[in-house]
C-alpha cells in the first residue's frame, strides 16, 4: 500500500484516494448525497483530517457505464429445430 501511496493514488473495495499537496480526496462509490450520509461523515471526518494534517474531501465516484454494445448477429446461423 505505501508504494501506491507514494504514485498519490490508491483503490480498494471501490474506493479511489487522490493524493494532492493540500488534500486527500477520497471518491466513494454508491456515496449517498444527503444530510444524514454528510452528517455521519463529518463526525468521524475531523478526526482523520487530525491524524493527516490535511484536509479530507468526500466525493462520490463517478457511475462507470459498463453497458456494452454486442455486435449484431449474422442471420443464418441458426436455425429452427421443429
Amino acid at each position: 500500500m505505501r508504494a501506491h501511496f507514494a504514485n498519490a493514488e490508491w483503490k480498494a473495495a471501490g474506493i479511489r484516494a487522490e493524493k494532492s499537496p493540500d488534500a486527500i480526496i477520497l471518491r466513494v462509490p454508491n456515496l449517498a448525497d444527503d444530510v444524514n450520509t454528510a452528517a455521519r461523515l463529518a463526525a468521524g471526518k475531523h478526526l482523520l483530517e487530525d491524524y493527516l494534517q490535511k484536509a479530507l474531501i468526500v466525493k462520490p465516484a463517478p457511475k462507470s457505464d459498463k453497458v456494452v454494445t454486442l455486435p449484431a448477429r449474422p442471420s443464418g446461423i441458426f436455425r429452427r429445430l421443429d
